[in-house]
């Protein structure tokens, strides 16, 4: 059973043999690798056509800068394998990975592997646990939330993905999006699939770095993520989860939402000046979707801490919070 490993490349030069070896290392051989250069300027080209000489599975595409997603549904129209893998070129995967999702091809539509984020230091951290199991399309909707908030529902990676469905349903990445792309596709294969299998091994590697999300400032951060909530509301609705538990979920998720965008204000990735972020904050205080947070609650104190101040939209203490909280982490890192 061939597997279809794409690999969108920009500008990847500094982690592409990590990530290209770890693949070549894979104990299970049956695979082709999808190379789709996005029009890098660095020296990823020249590296991608050094492999490609060295291993016959591998064959390299050069388009123009378009995007990571126009690259990726490049490759899925190229893709001749059964399943279809993504793979970003500044990560990298355990050995066995494909071993081990392959396993159980036969039985579902949509295979996903735990993972772990590697930081500049070498330090590893495992995402949180979670099932391994099986589910039908309805067990794995009333497990929707909890693997959403495990962080599994939106990479596109570690994960196998039936050629099939993708191109019979025409699934795409949206180009309309820099942002949350990966989070609709995958909205999209999920209503189009009946069986499931999740495990807990941890077979992918995401390098956490600069400009990763987790520390990049995007000043349309959280229009982009309420419009996510949506799609998701929307997802919902169509598929017979629009309960009560769903709505709290959602409520959730619009919570965390506001937080993190408040908290990326802050972070060091963030060039607005003190002024802007001033005005930045207010204006997110003054979005109605603040409601929202009367309605949560949360276990750890420093977020309910956090949630009460912007409830009450003190923006002096929330500017003072925030910009301790991340000198502490600069000192700590």
């Amino acid at each position: 059973m061939k597997i279809s490993i794409i690999i969108p490349i920009y500008n990847g030069e500094k982690y592409l043999e990590e990530c290209l070896k770890s693949i070549t290392n894979q104990t299970y051989p049956d695979f082709e690798v999808i190379l789709v250069n996005d029009g890098s300027t660095d020296k990823s080209k020249e590296i991608c056509e050094e492999w490609v000489q060295e291993d016959s599975r591998f064959c390299l595409y050069n388009n123009k800068n378009y995007g990571v997603s126009y690259s990726r549904n490049f490759g899925i129209d190229k893709a001749l394998g059964e399943y279809i893998t993504f793979i970003d070129c500044d990560d990298f995967v355990e050995k066995d990975m494909l071993s081990i999702l392959v396993q159980e091809c036969s039985q579902y539509d949509f295979i996903m592997g735990n993972y772990s984020r590697y930081y500049p230091n070498n330090k590893i951290v495992n995402n949180v646990p979670i099932e391994t199991r099986e589910y039908n399309k309805q067990e794995f909707l009333n497990s929707f939330w909890d693997l959403y908030f495990s962080y599994m529902i939106n990479s596109p990676c570690n994960r196998l993905y039936k050629t099939s469905i993708i191109q019979s349903k025409n699934i795409r990445f949206s180009t309309d999006y820099e942002l949350g792309e990966d989070l609709i596709f995958n909205l999209q294969y999920i209503e189009n699939s009946d069986t499931f299998y999740t495990t807990n091994q941890y077979l992918y590697y995401y390098r956490e770095s600069e400009n990763s999300l987790t520390t990049k400032y995007r000043n349309d951060y959280l229009e982009i993520q309420l419009q996510l909530n949506e799609f998701i509301k929307e997802f919902s609705i169509r598929n017979g989860m629009d309960n009560e538990e769903s709505q709290e979920q959602l409520r959730r998720n619009t919570s965390n939402i506001i937080i993190s965008s408040i908290q990326s204000l802050f972070l060091s990735t963030c060039k607005l000046s003190r002024k802007q972020v001033k005005q930045k904050l207010k204006e997110y205080l003054e979005k109605q979707e603040i409601e929202t947070l009367k309605e949560v609650q949360y276990s750890e104190k420093r977020l309910q801490i956090f949630k009460k101040m912007i409830e009450k939209k003190k923006i002096r203490t929330i500017i003072w919070y925030s910009r301790s909280k991340e000198w502490i982490r600069k000192i700590l890192k």
